[in-house]
């Protein structure tokens, strides 16, 4: 039996600061990026969502890293 869990919000809540995320995105871009879902549709396959995705799975990778899972989880399982 194979079971297929969505990680973050049913796991465990990944707690990403997303305006921090966002702040980094746009110093690095070089403009204000207000939303990353109008971002991503964008700039989709583009140097820039290269640059950018590479940030935001940084910031994951480490939220992963701090990540619990919720209490019931366990039991679940």
């Amino acid at each position: 039996m194979i079971l297929i869990l969505d990680f973050d919000g049913v796991i465990t809540d990944l707690n990403i600061d997303w305006i921090t995320v966002r702040e980094e995105v746009s110093r690095r871009v070089g403009f204000k990026v207000e939303s990353m879902l109008e971002f991503w549709e964008k700039y989709f396959n583009n140097e820039l969502f290269n640059l950018v995705n590479e940030i935001v799975e940084r910031y994951e990778f480490e939220s992963v890293i701090k990540a619990k899972p919720y209490d019931d989880v366990e039991k679940a399982l």
